[in-house]
């Protein structure tokens, strides 16, 4: 759990892996159309429709209602403080520059990622444009990048002595410095957080480029063994340190800036891997039916679950503590989940389904390929049908059916 920051380096990922690969599919389909200023105009404004109009109803709710609805519960003073940050800083939210302008004041504070992933999407055409003309041009670009990423990360950290991460549980260095800027310059940069996101944009674009992808059986398994090694070094290999000393800061800088990365690659051996059909038990568990549902409000139900546990955490006049791990599922848990998804589901039809609709009748003249019209809810069809194992993309399938916002 202290260690749990790489869950969003995931969501990160999963969104570079579905910008590149729909893209891509529309471009190899129309190609002028897509390089056209008009296709990329539609690039953005639908990326921003897409994303807005839940986001700033839910800001606005947040701000001016939601203090309203816990004034009177027993605990409603610290949710009221939140609110009212909210009444400083709510149009810097709708700029989505929280991560950088009024960091301090925690409005939705876990609004940043939205703004991160904002902010790389609009660089992303620098990325794209070189892959598909000139593709060794675009490995290029996307090394420079990831090159400036991971030297920036380096420098951070011998700069001012910082963490290897945000776990508040790890030895403080003493000649440590500047510390309260480390969310702004670190955690919640996008010029940090694009390692990840421009690997998932270059599985996106193999995806939807290669055929097929023939591995003997060694080789695959091989590849498993590696990805999970990979993903779980990162994940448990500060386990010793919560006490004693800090590390040395060569290996606290190399930590930071290649963990993330080491990560990626971990899910991307995943990911190629129950694409092509070498999935196995994992490609068929990420594949059931359930999860389309779920991944369908997956954004609404990530909008709205903080002032959802901040309502039924305000209900009790007894301070929170854990006490085991099955009391913390079932009383805490599993209500909060069921609720945050009920409630999702009006939040999408709201205020993210039918905007949906309105923008495509608003926009079916001038949005160029017809496959943008299909990626505003779900991933293509070649991502749902069941592998064969047997390397064909045609009947692979990618590891989540989470809605993206694409």
């Amino acid at each position: 759990i202290v260690n749990g920051f790489f869950s969003v380096d995931s969501f990160f990922f999963i969104s570079g892996v579905l910008l590149a690969f729909l893209w891509f599919k529309t471009f190899h389909r129309r190609p002028s159309e897509t390089m056209s200023g008009k296709g990329w105009a539609m690039f953005y404004v639908h990326r921003f429709l897409r994303l807005s109009p839940a986001f700033y109803i839910l800001v606005i709710f947040y701000t001016f209602v939601f203090k309203q609805l816990i004034r009177d519960t027993p605990l409603s003073i610290n949710a009221i403080v939140v609110a009212d940050e909210c009444s400083e800083s709510w149009w810097v939210e709708l700029l989505y520059l929280h991560n950088f302008v009024n960091d301090k004041i925690p409005c939705l504070g876990y609004s940043w990622y939205l703004d991160a992933d904002m902010q790389m999407f609009l660089f992303t055409p620098l990325l794209l444009i070189p892959l598909a003309l000139k593709p060794l041009l675009g490995f290029i670009v996307a090394a420079v990048i990831i090159s400036i990423s991971t030297a920036t990360n380096i420098f951070l950290v011998y700069y001012y002595h910082w963490p290897e991460s945000l776990n508040i549980l790890h030895p403080v260095d003493p000649d440590q410095t500047n510390i309260e800027n480390y969310p702004m310059l670190m955690y919640a940069s996008p010029l940090i957080r694009c390692q990840v996101y421009i690997i998932g944009m270059l599985v996106g674009r193999f995806l939807q480029t290669r055929k097929q992808l023939k591995l003997h059986l060694i080789v695959y398994f091989t590849a498993w063994i590696i990805a999970i090694s990979l993903m779980l070094t990162v994940l448990f290999g500060l386990h010793n340190q919560t006490t004693g000393t800090p590390l040395h800061i060569f290996w606290r800088a190399m930590y930071s800036a290649f963990s993330r990365p080491a990560w990626a690659l971990g899910l991307s051996a995943v990911v190629i891997l129950c694409y092509y059909g070498y999935g196995g038990p994992t490609n068929t568990f990420m594949s059931w039916n359930v999860w389309v549902p779920l991944g369908r409000l997956s954004y609404s139900g990530y909008l709205i679950h903080i002032p959802v546990i901040h309502f039924i955490l305000a209900q009790t006049t007894d301070e929170v503590y854990f006490t085991t791990f099955l009391e913390l599922v079932i009383a805490r848990l599993v209500p909060i989940t069921t609720i945050t998804y009920v409630l999702a589901i009006f939040w999408s039809a709201f205020f993210e389904l039918s905007f949906a609709r309105i923008e495509r009748l608003l926009l079916v003249e001038v949005r160029c390929p017809k496959t943008e019209d299909e990626v505003d809810l779900l991933a293509t069809e070649e991502m749902e049908d069941p592998g064969n194992g047997e390397g064909d993309p045609e009947e692979g399938t990618i590891v989540t059916h989470q809605i993206e916002h694409e």
